[in-house]
């Protein structure tokens, strides 16, 4: 993919008509230090329910910044005993956090016997701003517990705009006791017949270290269009990026190190941070760019990297973590969706001036850390 200016003003323009609807307020404010990019822990490797006798109950809670209509929603199930019928659908909120058990649209169904990503057609649901639920109540079981796995960790935040969504939880409760609030995010993707919708849910499966690679010697590099959203800043802001946590991985014994940097999306370089061989041993790391760089909102950045020294040999690689999407079709929910944030590939000699997508099921995850400023 051959970039250039008004392509990049065409994806900007795009995505900013897009998230401006969501009436969402920015996170930061001017003066505030945050963490932008897609650092977070997003994946479906947690219990978040367990249903076992008839009546126990899920919901994924999750709010509407922008009216949407769905009609179906994609979950994790494990360990389903043959026979079991559940019942999936969509209910508001009852103003204190719970389903108000008034099912806007629903299905009993009869998912499949074992693990399965299970999608799930209850019928069109026309929803307007405010909390809702995804609900799953076990109607029959023979034997056993149907488990319904969640993310690992609790982010204030949904991943396609990284707006903030404060009531992005799992609920539960048993057959014989009240609504219970877990520290977990929901593993959730929404769609409406074709469509998956982008602006809700967490479409992330789990994380990975080892699909988004660098190459020395002349092989390729990797990196990661993205922008800051006006979910995270005000429109008179910018942002003075002065660090990165990101966890990175060497294979090959490298001797030279991985050079990290901040670029404009014509890969002019804003600033770089250095990763020593030693230090790449999966673990996260914190570094420092060796200057600021100021990132305005809605314009689009590079997050590149590259064999600093002598620049290695095909032999050495330097591995990074991702987080990867599965369900099919399902990354548009990812963070900025496949247009707007990306795995990206360099082009010859490890050129950031022309570069092209790879593996967009996929975000190159990491964390900047800088202080909300007012934009020059």
């Amino acid at each position: 993919m051959k970039t250039n200016k008004k392509l990049f003003f065409l994806l900007c323009l795009g995505a900013g008509l897009a998230m401006h609807q969501v009436n969402a307020e920015p996170r930061y404010k001017v003066g505030d230090t945050g963490l932008f990019g897609a650092g977070e822990t997003w994946n479906s490797n947690a219990v978040g329910a367990q249903l076992a006798k008839v009546g126990d109950s899920y919901s994924a809670r999750f709010t509407v910044f922008q009216a949407t209509t769905i009609d179906r929603a994609w979950q994790r199930l494990i360990n389903v005993p043959e026979g079991t019928i559940l019942k999936v659908g969509i209910q508001q909120d009852d103003g204190n956090g719970h389903p108000d058990g008034k099912w806007l649209s629903s299905k009993s169904y009869t998912p499949a016997t074992g693990n399965s990503l299970a999608s799930i057609n209850f019928g069109k649901v026309k929803m307007t701003t405010g909390v809702y639920h995804l609900v799953i109540v076990l109607e029959q079981i023979k034997k056993g517990k149907v488990l319904i796995y969640s993310s690992s960790a609790p982010n204030p935040i949904r991943p396609y705009d990284r707006a903030v969504d404060n009531k992005f939880r799992v609920i539960y409760k048993t057959a014989n006791r009240g609504w219970r609030e877990t520290k977990y995010n929901p593993f959730m993707v929404l769609g409406n017949g074709d469509e998956i919708i982008n602006r809700i849910g967490q479409p992330y499966i789990a994380q990975i270290i080892g699909s988004l690679k660098t190459q020395g010697g002349r092989g390729a590099a990797v990196g990661e269009q993205f922008i800051i959203t006006d979910k995270e800043i005000p429109d008179d802001a910018a942002v003075a990026i002065d660090g990165i946590t990101i966890a990175v991985l060497a294979k090959g014994q490298p001797v030279d190190p991985l050079i990290i940097s901040l670029c404009t999306s014509d890969g002019k370089v804003l600033s770089s941070a250095t990763l020593e061989p030693a230090a790449a041993d999966r673990k996260v790391k914190t570094l420092k760019f060796d200057k600021l760089a100021l990132l305005e909102r809605g314009k689009a950045y590079l997050l590149t990297t590259r064999f600093g020294g002598a620049g290695g040999t095909s032999k050495q690689i330097y591995l990074l973590n991702s987080s990867v999407c599965k369900i099919s079709g399902s990354e548009v929910a990812s963070w900025g969706g496949t247009t707007i944030c990306f795995p990206i590939q360099s082009a010859a000699k490890n050129s950031w001036s022309k570069y092209k997508p790879v593996n967009i099921t996929q975000d190159l995850k990491f964390t900047l850390h800088g202080k909300v400023v007012q934009k020059p």
